[in-house]
């Protein structure tokens, strides 16, 4: 019987799954403890970045282990070494729409912004 609070699946097992396919979207908080990525990034309460083994241009360092995802991404064609700790990333999404959303972890600016109601779209 489900009591409806079983424990998501370990981030790494979810990134590792989707890894599988062209590229993932990691969405994650870069204020953050541990993340190192360009400075310009640290103030915002939401980042997006592409990684995976199968893209275009090759993200040959690209590895998840017990702290996170370390790999070496550009920035304005600048390479930058970028380490994604697990706490910061709350939500991992496939090329094709899968993926999972870590609810404890969304940051409450992002959190708030998926309260809002959708725009209706203007009558013709």
């Amino acid at each position: 019987m489900s009591s409806g609070l079983e424990r998501p699946p370990p981030k790494k097992d979810v990134f590792l799954a989707l890894l599988e396919g062209p590229s993932v979207f990691l969405h994650l908080d870069p204020r953050r403890p541990g993340v190192d990525v360009p400075a310009w990034f640290k103030d915002r309460h939401q980042l997006v970045l592409q990684v995976g083994l199968n893209m275009a241009v090759a993200i040959p360092d690209l590895k998840a282990d017990e702290e996170g995802v370390h790999c070496t991404l550009s920035f304005n064609r600048a390479p930058h070494a970028c380490l994604l700790p697990w706490s910061a990333i709350y939500a991992i999404v496939g090329e094709d729409q899968r993926g999972m959303v870590w609810p404890a972890d969304v940051p409450p600016e992002v959190a708030a912004q998926m309260r809002q109601p959708a725009p209706r779209p203007a009558p013709a």
